[in-house]
């Protein structure tokens, strides 16, 4: 007979991590839908960077950024990122546009990045493909209008360096598969110990 918990229905995580699990990518990646899905599956605290950034200036991130000026919003968003870091019990911190603000990759020792990446030609021509169908996008520091692959070499430079400092780099395919991915690589990841009921 299968273990289970006492009550199926009650909210109890199935992962308990050491270190925080920073969950991030380029513009075009899914990694709102990712992390959510994966807090979800994992019963760990979510914590939504960009989320936190519009609630403190009470507006977009791009009406933030046109108001403030790249340099205050930046200043909040490595405020913020600071702050989630130190949030305990350790949480699942979704590092979506404002990565580009923070700038840096957090520190490897007590923290732990995903980065869901893309070529960076693939970046370029679906970013420009969504502003030619829908206008200018809700990602900072994205240029308006994108015309030429060098318009995005500063934010690109940034991005690479997240993407070299991840313990965990990853091309997404399907949103589940890359969900199951990060599920089955917690314990690695964030120091994690899994709930026995998970695979019971």
């Amino acid at each position: 007979m299968q273990n289970s918990p006492d009550n199926y229905y009650d909210h109890y995580p199935t992962i308990a991590l050491a270190r925080p699990v920073v969950l991030g990518g380029v513009p075009t990646a899914p990694y709102r839908e990712v992390g959510h899905s994966l807090g979800a599956l994992s019963g760990l605290p979510l914590i939504d960077l960009d989320h936190w950034l519009e609630h403190h200036f009470g507006s977009s991130l791009w009406e933030a950024l046109h108001q403030r000026g790249e340099a205050a919003v930046g200043e909040t968003a490595r405020a913020l990122m600071a702050k989630a870091l130190e949030t305990r019990p350790c949480s699942l911190v979704v590092l979506g546009a404002a990565a580009a603000l923070v700038g840096v990759p957090p520190d490897r020792e007590r923290t732990a990045l995903v980065w869901l990446d893309a070529a960076p030609t693939a970046l370029y021509w679906t970013l420009r493909q969504e502003q030619l169908e829908q206008g200018p996008q809700p990602f900072p520091c994205v240029p308006f209008p994108l015309e030429r692959f060098g318009q995005l070499e500063p934010l690109l430079g940034v991005l690479r360096l997240y993407a070299e400092r991840a313990d965990l780099c990853l091309e997404v395919v399907e949103v589940q598969e890359t969900v199951n991915q990060l599920f089955a690589a917690l314990p690695r990841l964030g120091g994690a110990a899994v709930d026995e009921f998970r695979d019971a």
